[in-house]
């Protein structure tokens, strides 16, 4: 019986260490990969936050382009009507209403001051 017993408690031991070294190997192995994925999922959010960044300048730019061309586009027509009207000496009024409001949106746009003093001298116009 003792050699039996040496025999179980011998190879129990071999098992346990065999086993228990397998379920470690396993564990770092998961471990790892999930530290990959981990990492993987963050290169690309930070891949994507860059990209959102870029975007959303991008967006900035032209929305910026297209506000100082809408005040470019106001400033001509407001600048012809002026050139027009000082011309002829008058304003009629329904002309006068709808250059005031290119002005407003003008003045909204963040426009300068260059407009206005053309506004002053287009509301001294008679306007018959």
């Amino acid at each position: 019986m003792d050699w039996f017993t040496w025999i179980i408690k011998y190879w129990a031991e071999v098992l346990f260490t065999t086993i228990t070294g397998y379920i470690t190997y396993k564990y770092k192995k998961t471990m790892k990969e999930k530290e990959q994925e981990y990492k993987d999922r963050m290169r690309l959010e930070r891949v994507r936050e860059e990209e959102r960044t870029k975007a959303e300048a991008l967006h900035k730019e032209e929305l910026l382009s297209m506000k100082y061309g809408m005040i470019a586009l106001l400033r001509s027509e407001i600048v012809q009507a002026y050139t027009k009207f000082n011309a002829d000496k008058f304003c009629p009024i329904y002309e006068r209403e709808n250059i005031d409001d290119l002005y407003k949106q003008y003045k909204n746009l963040g426009g300068n001051g260059v407009v206005t003093n053309l506004m002053i001298r287009l509301d001294q116009l008679p306007t018959e």
